[in-house]
């Protein structure tokens, strides 16, 4: 590594849990062993910070080429967070040698784009790039199994698992638990995003047969694919009525944690690990979870003794186990801490050859 350069540089782009995850890193490592290249995304802000370099959008290509490959040759190592578009991917593939210290920071999307990817030459490159990469990163860091197991299966991937949970994000708020009151009906969390992985009206369908009249269903739509966010509100209001509470707009944390707090059970019927955030917290609450049994959060929370419910079986939606919610949420809370988060960073940072990074 040249003296002038990061110990640790990672490549990112502006999302809501990146300022966040900064600051994390600063009240826990030296900040002068990071740098931050991050690319611009419209309707995400990120602060200003010394060790941090904002890519716009609209900024010269030759620029921002010149920029990545001089910080990610002086790096010592690279914290890839997810594969984030197609230029950065073609300047790790003309340039192998940096695949021996990039660590992949998996958010799940990347194991499945072939499910959805654009037809076409632009669409078949995209795949062999992400393939070519998963596959040479020296590190693959995740906290979910199966996700490192498919990795290994679908793509041939050499590197090794390196545990964490990844952001704060994924870090147990601290919230006073909302004591419920008798008089209020149920109350249901269905998804997480306007996102066809959600599958709400799959969920909604099966949701039908146990509903009755006052239980009220809140349905997170403010981020994703609005034009799905339509289709899913106006079949969630033929459905249930004016007991179906769209969440359409982005609103302050304090207030969508209080929505959070206020419901009873929680169906997820994502097909792919997803809203893993939202999933810790509310487990922390001590909601009752339902959950697709074939994703990599199913595995993760029964490896971890939570007590989580078929998706594909709602008949016994009204009934609760207090015992269970409690135990679940005193397992949760140890493991997806800031002090566990803390220490998983350390020893990936620290470790001098990824064959030292395990599971």
């Amino acid at each position: 590594m040249n003296s002038n350069g990061p110990r640790i540089l990672h490549c990112m782009h502006a999302e809501k849990f990146i300022d966040p995850f900064i600051d994390f890193m600063e009240r826990n490592f030296p900040v002068t062993d990071h740098k931050y290249l991050i690319r611009e995304v419209p309707n995400y802000k990120v602060k200003d910070r010394p060790n941090a370099i904002l890519l716009p959008r609209r900024s010269s290509s030759v620029r921002r080429i010149m920029t990545y490959v001089m910080e990610m040759n002086r790096a010592e190592k690279i914290f890839l967070h997810s594969i984030i578009h197609r230029g950065l991917m073609l300047l790790l593939f003309v340039q192998p040698w940096l695949m021996r210290k990039t660590h992949l920071l998996m958010w799940g999307n990347e194991l499945y784009y072939h499910l959805r990817r654009v037809e076409g030459w632009k669409g078949a490159v995209q795949q062999y790039l992400l393939s070519w990469i998963i596959r040479r990163s020296a590190v693959l860091v995740t906290f979910l199994d199966q996700d490192y197991e498919k990795a290994v299966s679908w793509f041939g991937a050499k590197g090794r698992y390196g545990r964490c949970i990844l952001y704060p994000s994924n870090v147990c708020p601290e919230i006073a638990i909302q004591e419920k009151k008798n008089s209020v009906e149920m109350t249901i969390l269905v998804g997480n995003s306007a996102t066809a992985t959600n599958r709400h009206e799959s969920i909604f369908r099966d949701l039908k047969e146990v509903w009755t009249p006052g239980m009220r269903i809140y349905c997170p739509l403010s981020y994703g694919d609005p034009e799905y966010g339509n289709r899913v509100e106006q079949v969630g209001k033929d459905i249930f009525g004016s007991d179906f509470l769209p969440l359409r707009k982005f609103m302050p944390l304090h207030d969508y944690n209080r929505i959070l707090n206020s419901v009873d059970v929680v169906v997820f019927g994502h097909n792919r690990a997803q809203a893993m955030g939202n999933l810790v917290s509310l487990i922390a609450m001590k909601k009752k979870i339902y959950l697709n049994p074939e994703t990599s959060q199913w595995a993760l929370m029964k490896s971890l003794g939570v007590v989580v419910n078929d998706v594909n079986d709602l008949s016994d939606i009204k009934s609760m186990n207090e015992s269970d919610l409690c135990r679940n949420s005193e397992i949760i809370s140890r493991y997806f801490s800031e002090k566990n988060l803390a220490e998983q960073y350390a020893y990936l940072f620290e470790a001098k050859d990824p064959i030292g990074v395990g599971r």
